[in-house]
């Protein structure tokens, strides 16, 4: 019904919001209708007389009463429609209004929806440059590149603590590998130059937590570390299906 009536509105060249116009025109022709069809079938009942008599002869009614009885139904048509068809024009503007909502939302979407296939391509591109080894040998490959970078910038470590692999934040396809350090009487230059140094040529490596104080003499620098390798998780190895044997 509701299609039929948004053709018959697009037809006759009006606007959703005139749609009541069609409802109240519609009533109109039905009751024309009506009211036409009492009047041929009482005219169609005078001609033929006594051999075939309308309903309103056997009635016997009155040409008066005729019109009034037509009368009658033309106001009870009215009286229904006024009370069943007019009050749902009132719901067209709530209607309307979340239509009109949902083709905003749709127009504030769209971009992003276009936007889809950019994404899969930078995802999968993302995941082909992500480093897929086991944590254990990230563990040890941080390790290497740590010990690497300290020795070379005059970094005096006392103690390596690695730390257990967990899910990187916020990305369900990484996980974070972390290693603790601990340093004394080291220059302040030579601490600037080993955390530059771990994140210049290593882009999946991250200083963490830093924590500096004096060492006791006042002149050298101590404290600890904490760098974290990201690295992507290697996919779960499918087992293959083993087929029985025949007897």
């Amino acid at each position: 019904m509701k299609e039929l009536l948004d053709n018959l509105t697009q037809s006759l060249g009006l606007t959703p919001d005139q749609q009541p116009l069609v409802f109240i025109g519609l009533g109109v022709i039905a009751a024309l209708l009506l009211a036409l069809g009492f009047w041929v079938a009482a005219r169609a009942g005078r001609g033929q007389g006594a051999r075939r008599q309308s309903i309103f002869d056997k009635l016997g009614l009155s040409a008066f009463e005729r019109r009034l009885v037509v009368a009658i139904f033309v106001v009870l048509f009215a009286v229904l429609q006024w009370w069943f068809v007019f009050p749902e024009f009132t719901k067209w503007d709530v209607v309307q209004a979340g239509i009109d909502k949902g083709k905003q939302t749709l127009r504030d979407r769209q971009p992003e929806v276009d936007k889809l296939p950019a994404y899969q391509k930078e995802v999968g591109r993302l995941e082909d440059e992500g480093h897929k080894l086991a944590s254990e040998e990230v563990a040890v490959q941080l390790l290497r590149v740590v010990q690497t970078q300290a020795a070379k910038s005059g970094v005096q470590v006392q103690n390596y603590n690695p730390g257990q692999p967990r899910p990187a934040q916020g990305n369900v396809f990484f996980e974070e590998q972390s290693l603790s350090l601990s340093f004394h009487t080291t220059g302040d230059k030579e601490l600037l130059d080993f955390l530059v140094a771990l994140s210049a040529d290593n882009s999946f490596l991250r200083v963490r937590d830093l924590t500096v104080k004096p060492d006791p003499t006042g002149a050298k620098l101590m404290g600890s570390v904490t760098v974290v390798a990201s690295y992507q998780k290697l996919a779960a190895a499918k087992t293959p299906a083993t087929t029985p044997r025949r007897p």
